[in-house]
């Protein structure tokens, strides 16, 4: 492996060249490797990692990244399975970019690196700042004089470094301000494979690493083994587009857990998760506000049902004791047939579920939330209707960037299903 060196704002910045040539669907995560600066640092403290929050102009860098970025803080876990160091996203426009860094101190110097994605195309490399005192750091520590904050620092393209510089222009809307907080909901638990990240969809990873790009809630699909186990896979059958090559195709309802568990590997050598273990993640090691499940057949509502209750009474035992923030898991009815058989369940009137019918149907199932498909343009008078009753209103599958801006501008809905949440971050934080 070759190092190269650039010098660049009087730091120095160190990366390490990769020889892997990148298969077009099939893009790696950038790393710093050996390089890292961030294993030497020591935690923010919540309330600094909160101080860089806000929507920033761009000075330098802007043929990559756009003429302005939203920067969002995501705490880290210490303890459970999902460990992680504190980090910022950095949320831009140009080709769906954003950039995911982690974040720590030495001394009075602030580290941050990681690397920069296009949802759009998978481009994808490396990003470093370093803010000295003088430079900025002592703002983010005293909490002084932020409105004047620059960020320096640099990331690599093409074997090259350029420069980027961030300037401060306003602190992210609060949410008692907002009109009506509008919640992002990763497809498939973070976005499909439309980003080409190196964590397969509709898997535990991704559950974990959903929040980095954006996400307050996820959808996930739902079907069942031959033993009557929920699983969440998507497509209809085993396939080299989901998972990796194996001994065994046909659907997953052909076979056992036990099978599907030792067989079965997703695409990037993910085990094929249970509705269990997702939920698990997703209540106790995230501080995700929305599950939709997409259940693929009537039959396996039944199987659902008790797993959902059981997460849900998880999730109101932690948001009681400030350990989480409120969680709504809900049973989706998509169609006639499943809306039939989520009456004929004991109780249906007090379950939480998710309609993308009727108005009637809605009401008749007390669904929780309203989810009509983007394309039949959901009336204000419909929406209104709906929060009255006191009931959400999402819509889905909303993927095209000007799509979303209107619909962040013009409608008063509670939520968008999409496979690019990091685009939808964007609108979210620089228009609200």
């Amino acid at each position: 492996m070759k190092k190269y060196i650039y010098i660049i704002i009087s730091l120095l910045f160190v990366f390490s060249s990769c020889e892997k040539e990148y298969e077009k669907y099939d893009v790696d995560q950038p790393s710093f490797g050996a390089d890292s600066m961030i294993d030497q640092t020591k935690a923010l403290t919540t309330e600094e990692g909160q101080r860089l929050e806000g929507v920033y102009s761009i000075s330098e860098g802007n043929d990559l990244f756009g003429d302005q970025v939203a920067i969002k803080f995501l705490e880290g876990r210490t303890s459970g399975k999902n460990q992680r160091r504190n980090s910022v996203t950095i949320f831009g426009e140009k080709d769906g970019i954003y950039a995911v860094l982690e974040i720590g101190k030495i001394d009075s110097i602030v580290v941050m690196e990681g690397y920069w994605r296009q949802a759009n195309t998978g481009n994808t490399d490396r990003c470093r700042f370093m803010i000295k005192n003088g430079a900025g750091s002592e703002k983010i520590f005293s909490g002084n004089d932020l409105e004047h904050l620059s960020l320096r620092g640099g990331y690599m393209q093409d074997g090259n470094i350029a420069s980027l510089q961030l300037n401060f222009s306003r602190f992210l809307t609060p949410l008692s301000d907002q009109k009506r907080p509008l919640a992002i909901l990763a497809h498939r638990a973070g976005g499909r494979t439309s980003d080409r990240m190196s964590i397969s969809e509709n898997s535990v990873e991704m559950v974990y690493y959903t929040e980095h790009l954006g996400s307050h809630g996820i959808e996930i699909d739902i079907q069942l083994t031959k033993d009557s186990i929920p699983v969440v896979y998507h497509d209809g059958d085993l396939n080299i587009r989901l998972t990796q090559k194996g001994p065994i195709m046909g659907k997953i309802s052909d076979y056992t857990y036990a099978q599907l568990s030792a067989l079965v590997r997703l695409y990037h050598g993910e085990k094929l998760p249970t509705l269990d273990e997702m939920l698990d993640a997703t209540v106790n090691e995230t501080n995700i506000l929305f599950v939709w499940l997409d259940i693929k057949e009537p039959s396996v509502m039944a199987k659902v049902t008790p797993i959902q209750e059981k997460y849900m009474k998880q999730a109101e035992d932690l948001y009681n004791q400030g350990k989480r923030k409120q969680l709504f898991i809900l049973q989706g009815l998509p169609s006639d047939d499943m809306v039939n058989a989520f009456m004929q369940t004991d109780n249906f009137q007090n379950k939480l579920s998710l309609c993308e019918l009727t108005l009637d149907d809605v009401r008749k199932t007390n669904a929780k939330v309203w989810a009509p498909r983007w394309t039949r343009s959901p009336s204000a008078g419909d929406i209104n209707s709906m929060h009255n009753e006191g009931r959400f209103v999402f819509t889905w599958t909303l993927d095209a960037a000007y799509t979303m801006k209107q619909f962040f501008l013009e409608t008063d809905i509670d939520g968008i299903l999409t496979n690019y949440p990091t685009v939808a971050s964007y609108y979210y934080y620089t228009l609200r």
